[in-house]
Order: C-alpha cells, then sequence, then structure tokens
C-alpha cells in the first residue's frame, strides 16, 4: 500500500501598488496534514508567512523578489518539525 495524505488549507495574498509599476506584497497560509488512516486525530501543521517587492510590466507580467518564513509543527514526529527562512524570486506571466 502506498503512503499518502490529504493536505487542506488556505492561503492569503495582498499585493499593493505603491508608486507606478512598484508593489509590496504580503502572504500568508496555514496547511494541515491529514494522515488519519495512520495516525487518526494528529494532523501536523505548516504555517507560512513572508513578503516582497515586485515590479509589473506593461504586458501584466510581474517580476518579485521575496523573503519566506515557513514552519512545520509535527506532536507525532518531533524530528519532521523544522523552521524554513528563504529569499526567492518569482516571475508571473499573466494570459
Amino acid at each position: 500500500a502506498r503512503r499518502y495524505y490529504v493536505e487542506t488549507g488556505f492561503d492569503l495574498t495582498f499585493t499593493q501598488r505603491i508608486r507606478g509599476p512598484f508593489d509590496l506584497q504580503a502572504v500568508g497560509s496555514r496547511r494541515w496534514l491529514d494522515y488519519t488512516e495512520h495516525t487518526p486525530g494528529l494532523r501536523p501543521k505548516v504555517d507560512r508567512a513572508g513578503g516582497g517587492v515586485g515590479y509589473n510590466f506593461p504586458d501584466g507580467s510581474r517580476i518579485g523578489v521575496n523573503y519566506e518564513f515557513a514552519q512545520r509543527v509535527d506532536e507525532l514526529r518531533p524530528d519532521r518539525t523544522y523552521d524554513r527562512r528563504r529569499f526567492f524570486g518569482t516571475y508571473t506571466i499573466q494570459r
């Protein structure tokens, strides 16, 4: 049998133009990982928060630089608990 989980959660993203083509963005999310077949009642969670700056091109595409903090809490498997911080870039195409 293959092991699997069902991920549920929500994401929030707020983007505000600040001047001309530049914007600021704030993001946050919460996810629950449901392994009910193997561990009923225990649902590890992953929280994520961050923000960034972006440049919007006339064609609707956007390039951004972001910072993110993510934390996973797993009461059943503490060895799978983590804190992660990262910088990354994004490119979004408008169609």
